[in-house]
């Protein structure tokens, strides 16, 4: 049975755990091949790699990078062009939180939150 994305490959930023784990793991089971990106989380990224390509029989692979940094997103896209010819779907979901009220959450933990909105934009 044909799946609806096979053939395809896919790069989820922020896949370690949680939505983006959940993302993988479907475009994964939908016959996509996956990059699954981390910033700290190495260990359940690799986890969530091997389980994909166990499971589903696909090109799994975790790729430390940090998705608030230009560079760090053209090497990426660098080293998915090396694995594959063309990279067909980009989920980006990686983010961070403070895991505090917004009453509670400081100036520069705000900005901290947005920067990797802000860096590429200029403010009017």
């Amino acid at each position: 049975m044909t799946k609806l994305l096979e053939n395809r490959n896919a790069i989820v930023t922020g896949a370690s755990r949680g939505i983006g784990a959940g993302i993988a793991y479907a475009l994964a089971k939908n016959g996509a091949n996956v990059i699954i990106t981390y910033v700290a989380s190495a260990s359940k990224a690799e986890d969530l790699a091997k389980k994909i390509k166990a499971e589903f029989g696909v090109e799994a692979y975790a790729i430390k990078s940090d998705a608030s940094q230009y560079d760090a997103a053209e090497k990426l896209v660098a080293e998915a062009t090396k694995l594959w010819k063309n990279i067909d779907i980009i989920v980006n979901n990686a983010g961070i939180d403070n895991e505090c009220l917004l009453d509670d959450l400081t100036v520069e933990g705000f900005h901290k939150v947005l920067q990797c909105f802000w860096q590429d934009f200029e403010l009017i």
